[in-house]
C-alpha cells in the first residue's frame, strides 16, 4: 500500500481559515474554540451531506481530538450521529437515526477513533461493518481504519459483528491485516490473522 494524498482546497478558502484561526488563537481562545472554529470554516459543521467525506472529517475522528470539542461544536450547526456519540449524547444520535437512518462514514470515522463503546453503538443500531464508505478516491471498510490506527478493541468488536478481514479496499487492493501492517501495527495483523484462522 503507498500513503494517500488528498485534493487541497482552493488557495483563498485556505489562507481565510488560517486567518481566522490566526486571529482566534491570539484572542486566547480554547483549544476546543480553534478545533471547532476550523471545522466549521472547513465544512465539517453546519452542512453534512451524509458522508463527511472529507479530510477534516479525519482529523476529527483522530482519538486525541477531545470530547469537549465535540461538545461545543452544536453552536456551530454541526449535528450528526458521529458527533453526537463523540460527545457521549447517544440519546441525540438516537434521534439522528431515527430521522434520517444511519448515515455512510458514521462507523469508519468511529472505527479510527478508537471508541469501542460509540463502535458497538452504532452496529446495534444498523451500520454495516462491511459497509464501504468513499475516502477521497478509494473505498474503504471500518476495519482497514481500525486495524491502520492500531485500535485493538474497535477490532475485536468489528469481528465480532461480522466484519471480513478478506475485504479489500477498492485503490491499493489492501485486506485489513495488509492495513494493519502499513500503519506499523503487526500485532494487530496478528490479532486479525488469527481470527480469520478461527472462521477457517
Amino acid at each position: 500500500m503507498t500513503t494517500q494524498t488528498y485534493t487541497r482546497r482552493p488557495r483563498t478558502v485556505r489562507v481565510l481559515s488560517l486567518l481566522a484561526l490566526v486571529v482566534i488563537v491570539a484572542a486566547g481562545c480554547s483549544r476546543a474554540r480553534v478545533h471547532t472554529t476550523m471545522f466549521a470554516l472547513d465544512g465539517l459543521g453546519g452542512r453534512d451531506n451524509g458522508t463527511a467525506g472529507s479530510t477534516v472529517a479525519l482529523y476529527a475522528a483522530s482519538p486525541k481530538v477531545g470530547r469537549d470539542v465535540f461538545e461545543a461544536l452544536p453552536e456551530h450547526g454541526r449535528a450528526d450521529v458521529f458527533t453526537a456519540l463523540a460527545a457521549g449524547d447517544e440519546a441525540a444520535a438516537s434521534r439522528l437515526v431515527a430521522a434520517a437512518g444511519m448515515p455512510a462514514g458514521a462507523l469508519h470515522l468511529m472505527a479510527k477513533r478508537g471508541d469501542v463503546r460509540g463502535v458497538k453503538w452504532l452496529i446495534e443500531h444498523g451500520a454495516d461493518p462491511n459497509g464501504r464508505w468513499t475516502m477521497w478516491d478509494d473505498e474503504v471498510l471500518p476495519l482497514h481504519f481500525a486495524a491502520h490506527d492500531g485500535n485493538a478493541d474497535v477490532v475485536r468488536a468489528l469481528l465480532d459483528a461480522g466484519a471480513d478481514p478478506s475485504l479489500r479496499d477498492l485503490k491499493y487492493n489492501g485486506n485489513a491485516i495488509e492495513w494493519a501492517e502499513h500503519g506499523n501495527h503487526p500485532e494487530i495483523a496478528e490479532l486479525i490473522r488469527s481470527r480469520a484462522d478461527q472462521r477457517s
